[in-house]
């Protein structure tokens, strides 16, 4: 073998000798003794694959688990153990964590072996925070006024079910879907016990409950929330309302539309208003009943009147084929929502009619003039309809130039230059827009420039194109 200057090769081959059978083998004892290989010890796992959850406070317990390895195994944690916690050598967990926390632990387990063998797995425990009822009762709850409360509750394990365990609730309020709602009818103070229970797997499922107490007035309140829609020049008439208050009651609003007026002895609105509102018109209503001293009650209200049902065009606009293009219904008036169906002619390829949204979409595919009858329905009771024809127009896309630079000129030299455009509707029609030409050339209709320059200089202008 040829080496080369300065660079080594080294070459390792085994050789496996063997007696041939019978034969003339030299060595003593006819054949060579070898002594086999130690076995492969079994591989080192951690068997565990989570650990449980706890409360805090509550004593904890688990035993961790592996197998493989050699000889007694041992435990231990490179992460630190949280307080109240500890880890011994042969893998149980036990103590009585101090605070709720979600808690990352890296264990190690080795084993005895020479090579010792290790491995490393990482564990979560999850103790979560103890479960607390911020509020149970409603505030403030009036006989004959309708309610709504949903107790607030944090912590645990949502979700949460909520129990009455002791006491009853006011006549007319029930617990139902983690709400307490109804209507009480009879005032007074109601006594019970909110009991909540939290939705975590044993054993860390939580249940806390809370005794408390619910006051129900008796005050004179005014319960109309709100007031329906009007019609311009249409009859509008609605009574207000009001609870626990002695009669005869005595009615005030202010901010009433034009056309409008209250009945102060019954409380009802009424009349006929004459223009629409452009934002809904605030009211101020206070009631006054007769008991000694008098008692009030004041809620602020709106009221909005709407104009007349009615289409404020009849064409939409054009459209360019090929591109989507968005109309809305024109029209104003009515009650929203407004539904809009199509009941004669038909709309171009590939558009659609959205009622939901009061609009027209779609991408032309050709061009033309399209009518057809659309019918509107409002939500006023009774409901306005009408009905209205529209035109949609399909147009080309509309010219484009694209010559984007000229020739150089030279003075006294004739000069003959074509402007280029696509798109559009030919023949075109070219001119100058602002700007001039150099002296001694023009532009043609035909977007021709030509002449013969006779001075020297640079100009800009601008050209506008018509097809």
């Amino acid at each position: 073998m040829r080496l080369r200057h300065g660079t080594a090769f080294i070459f390792l081959f085994s050789f496996l000798l063997t007696s041939c059978g019978g034969g003339g083998g030299s060595s003593a004892g006819g054949g060579a003794n070898t002594t086999p290989p130690p076995p492969t010890p079994p591989q080192l796992k951690i068997t565990t694959s989570s650990l449980p959850p706890v409360l805090a406070g509550q004593p904890y317990s688990f035993q961790l688990k592996g197998s493989g390895g050699v000889g007694a195994l041992t435990w231990s944690s490179a992460t630190q153990i949280p307080a109240g916690l500890s880890l011994s050598s042969s893998g149980l967990i036990t103590g009585t964590l101090a605070s709720p926390n979600d808690y990352i632990l890296f264990i190690e387990l080795q084993d005895s072996g020479s090579p010792a063998q290790s491995v490393s797995a990482i564990f979560l425990i999850l103790v979560p925070t103890p479960i607390n009822i911020i509020a149970a009762t409603p505030m403030a709850p009036n006989r004959f006024v309708s309610f709504d409360f949903p107790p607030v509750v944090t912590g645990g394990t949502p979700p949460y079910t909520m129990t009455i365990s002791a006491g009853a609730l006011p006549p007319g309020v029930t617990l139902s879907n983690n709400h307490i709602s109804g209507t009480p009818t009879q005032a007074g103070v109601f006594s019970y016990t909110l009991q909540v229970t939290d939705s975590g797997p044993d054993p860390i499922q939580q249940t806390t409950s809370v005794q408390t107490s619910m006051t129900v007035g008796s005050s004179l309140q005014i319960t109309s929330m709100t007031l329906p829609v009007g019609m311009q020049n249409q009859p509008y008439s609605f009574t207000l309302t009001a609870v626990n208050g002695t009669d005869p009651l005595q009615w005030s609003v202010n901010g009433l539309p034009a056309g409008l007026t209250l009945d102060s002895a019954t409380g009802i609105i009424s009349g006929t208003p004459t223009a629409a509102t452009v934002n809904p018109a605030n009211l101020s209503v206070t009631v006054t009943d007769s008991s000694s001293p008098p008692a009030h009650s004041t809620t602020d209200l709106s009221l909005n009147i709407t104009g007349l049902l009615q289409f404020t065009s009849t064409n939409l606009g054009n459209a360019v084929v090929g591109q989507f293009t968005f109309f809305n219904i024109p029209f104003s008036g009515g009650v929203r929502p407004v539904s809009a169906t199509l009941t004669s002619g038909s709309l171009p390829s590939g558009w659609v009619l959205d009622s939901t949204n009061d609009s027209i979409t779609g991408v032309s595919t050709q061009l033309g003039t399209y009518t057809f009858t659309l019918q509107l329905q409002d939500s006023s009771s009774p409901p306005q309809t009408i009905q209205g024809s529209l035109t949609l127009n399909i147009v080309p896309k509309p010219p484009v130039i694209t010559t984007t630079t000229l020739p150089r000129a030279v003075v006294n030299a004739s000069y003959s230059a074509p402007l280029a455009a696509t798109q559009g509707t030919p023949p075109y029609n070219w001119s100058i827009q602002s700007g001039s030409l150099p002296a001694g050339l023009m532009l043609d209709s035909t977007g021709l420039i030509h002449g013969t320059p006779t001075t020297l200089g640079t100009s800009t202008f601008t050209v506008l194109l018509t097809d």
